[in-house]
C-alpha cells in the first residue's frame, strides 16, 4: 500500500520561507512577553518581604490572609508549598521600600499578626532568643525546687543549646 507517490519535495530550496516564518513568530513572541504579558518578577527582583511559616496543623489560606489585612497588610501572596503534610506556607509582601529596617518591620508584622490567633501557652522557638527559652524552662519547671529539680542555671544551660539548633535546623518540640 503506498500513499504518496511522489516524496520527491525540495525542503532546502524553501528553507529561507521557512527561517522567516519562524523568526516572525519568534519575534511575535519576545515582542507578546516585553509588552503585554510580562514575566513575573519574584521578590529578589520587586523588593519586599518574604517569610516562610511553619504551621501545627493545615493552614487555612483565607483565615491568614483576613488575619494579615486586619494588620493593615493588604495584597499579600500566599503560596503553600512543600509537602502537604509539612503544612509550610510562604508569605510575600510588596513593598516599594527596601532598606532592611523596612524589610525587617515587614516580617515583624507578619509574625504579629499571625500571633494573635495563636494559643497563649505555646512559645516561638522560632522568634526567641536564649534567654527567653530559659526563662521558659524555669517557669515551665515550676517555683519550688525540691531536691532533683534543675536550678536557674541549668535552664539557661539547655537554652544555649535550644537556640544554636534551631539555627542549625534541628527539628525542635514545643514547650
Amino acid at each position: 500500500m503506498e500513499f504518496f507517490k511522489n516524496t520527491n519535495i525540495d525542503f532546502l530550496g524553501k528553507k529561507w520561507y521557512f527561517l522567516a516564518f519562524s523568526l516572525v513568530f519568534s519575534v511575535a513572541g519576545v515582542l507578546s512577553i516585553m509588552f503585554w504579558h510580562h514575566i513575573p518578577l519574584g521578590v529578589e527582583f520587586n523588593g519586599g518581604t518574604q517569610v516562610d511559616v511553619k504551621f501545627a496543623s493545615t493552614p487555612d489560606l483565607d483565615s491568614i490572609r483576613k488575619d494579615l489585612d486586619r494588620a493593615g497588610l493588604h495584597d499579600p501572596r500566599l503560596q503553600p508549598y512543600g509537602l502537604a503534610a509539612n503544612h509550610e506556607v510562604l508569605i510575600t509582601l510588596s513593598q516599594k521600600e527596601t532598606s532592611e529596617a523596612a524589610l525587617d518591620q515587614g516580617e515583624k508584622q507578619i509574625i504579629q499578626a499571625l500571633n494573635t490567633n495563636a494559643p497563649q501557652d505555646k512559645r516561638d522557638l522560632n522568634n526567641s532568643n536564649r534567654d527567653t527559652i530559659a526563662d521558659a524552662l524555669v517557669q515551665r519547671d515550676g517555683n519550688c525546687r525540691p531536691a532533683g529539680r534543675r536550678p536557674a542555671s541549668e535552664a539557661g544551660n539547655i537554652g544555649g543549646p535550644v537556640f544554636a539548633g534551631r539555627n542549625v535546623g534541628v527539628p525542635m518540640v514545643p514547650l
